[in-house]
């Protein structure tokens, strides 16, 4: 996604490495989406945000209570494939 897709959505960078990874890694929990630019702590504020603005949706993880597995929804597949 290059920059000037980023504004008009009103993405920043850590948002579309967090949506990128998902791509990648659907259903995850998100200690799964950690990396070396987004720490965990991070990575929950981008996926409140994310999530309030429809692009992912946090479920229950049905092998562990703890924890919620992290999916895109429809409006997050076509974001991230813009």
């Amino acid at each position: 996604m290059n920059p000037l897709q980023m504004l008009k959505l009103k993405l920043n960078p850590r948002d579309v490495l967090t949506l990128e990874r998902l791509k990648e890694k659907n259903n995850t929990p998100i200690v799964n989406l950690t990396c070396s630019s987004v720490s965990s702590v991070n990575l929950t504020g981008i996926i409140d945000k994310l999530e309030r603005r429809g692009l992912v949706v946090r479920q229950p993880n049905p092998e562990d209570r703890r924890t919620r597995l992290i999916n895109l929804t429809d409006k997050g597949q076509l974001t991230i494939n813009q």
